[in-house]
């Protein structure tokens, strides 16, 4: 039993670093993936999204609709959606409070950090590879065509 309670101190509590960015049922939105964006969407980017969404989801829209949005069984499902929308909309449009979730999405989760990280880091290396490989070309190209002269003369 000692092992256990010192490996849960040593560990830190994920939500905890997250807890700010709670539905009021206290559900943790991710929200990129809520208003369906990157990482790195503009403000035009995320007030778009946000009003297709809006347009979706909102109580008001949906109360007298037959069908409801997305995977929704009840208007009490379509208010918790549109919460999330609402909560991720006003995260990602105030800098500091898009820096904290950033910032506290990394140390919650390393791991997807960490792959975000790769991936990014592959595209700038794929594209300076290409550069490269397109400088070589060119080099090529010209020093093959000024070896061609000087043979010709």
């Amino acid at each position: 039993g000692d092992e256990k309670s010192r490996k849960k101190k040593s560990e830190p509590d994920v939500s905890s670093w997250l807890e700010e960015f709670q539905t009021a049922k206290g559900s943790i939105v991710d929200p990129y993936k809520v208003l369906r964006v990157p990482r790195t969407a503009t403000k035009a980017d995320i007030k778009q999204s946000y009003r297709k969404l809006s347009r979706k989801l909102h109580p008001d829209m949906v109360a007298n609709r037959d069908i409801l949005p997305g995977n929704c069984a009840n208007l009490e499902e379509v208010r918790e959606e549109w919460e999330k929308v609402k909560l991720s909309y006003e995260i990602l449009t105030d800098k500091k409070m898009r820096q904290k979730y950033d910032r506290h999405a990394t140390v919650a989760d390393p791991g997807a950090a960490l792959g975000r990280a790769a991936m990014t880091a592959v595209g700038w290396g794929l594209s300076s590879v290409w550069k490269v490989g397109e400088k070589a070309v060119k080099a090529g190209v010209s020093s093959a065509a000024s070896v061609k002269g000087t043979k010709d003369q």
